[in-house]
């Protein structure tokens, strides 16, 4: 068993509206994510959950609102009840299977690696779609310190970690931009066909 951080409640004022109800080939970003989530897993949302669905979902939020993905992650982190995790960002909607493929190598991991952290296409950790050991990070924070408006990077300094290459640029590929939007809206059109808009 493990658990799920799904961060959804950064600010998204590059992109100028919500993230997580945003509608991508007619399936918002949320619904997107959840759809990678194996039903067992415990499910923690740090933000917004908008979706309406029988899945057991912990809500909660970072203190103060706003405060940044590492603030997040602390408040998502308390939640958890199992040694290990994944994180998602809300944002990325096409990470399909790669969670499953990082919490498969952490298991087998040596117990001296903390987490493992995918490279992007373009050579670009990715530490919001990473698989983590809970401990670990609960240890790497409370060495951190003050987590508000902080960077997943600072977390990083503290733990030691493998990497995994992704070499599909769609996988680990977010939405900041309008621009950004477009492009994956065009990309899902063009490899699942289109399908009926609900909204915007």
């Amino acid at each position: 068993m493990f658990s799920v951080v799904v961060l959804s409640g950064g600010r998204a004022s590059r992109l100028g509206r919500d993230k997580a109800s945003t509608l991508i080939n007619g399936v918002t970003m949320m619904e997107r994510i959840f759809r990678t989530i194996p039903n067992d897993a415990q499910v923690i949302v740090v933000g917004e959950y908008l979706l309406d669905s029988d899945r057991d979902v912990i809500v909660t939020r970072e203190s103060p609102v706003g405060a940044g993905p590492l603030a997040a992650l602390t408040a998502g982190v308390a939640e958890i009840a199992h040694d290990q995790f994944l994180l998602l960002a809300v944002d990325m909607p096409f990470v399909g299977d790669i969670g499953q493929r990082l919490l498969e190598l952490l298991r087998d991991s040596p117990t001296e690696n903390d987490a493992i952290i995918p490279i992007d296409s373009v050579g670009n950790l990715q530490p919001l779609c990473a698989a983590y050991r809970t401990e670990s990070v609960r240890n790497a924070l409370s060495s951190v310190g003050i987590v508000v408006n902080g960077s997943i990077k600072r977390l990083l300094g503290e733990l030691h970690f493998e990497t995994l290459n992704e070499t599909d640029p769609w996988m680990l590929s977010d939405v900041d931009t309008p621009k950004d939007l477009q492009d994956a809206r065009d990309h899902a059109r063009s490899t699942e066909g289109a399908r009926p808009r609900s909204g915007t």
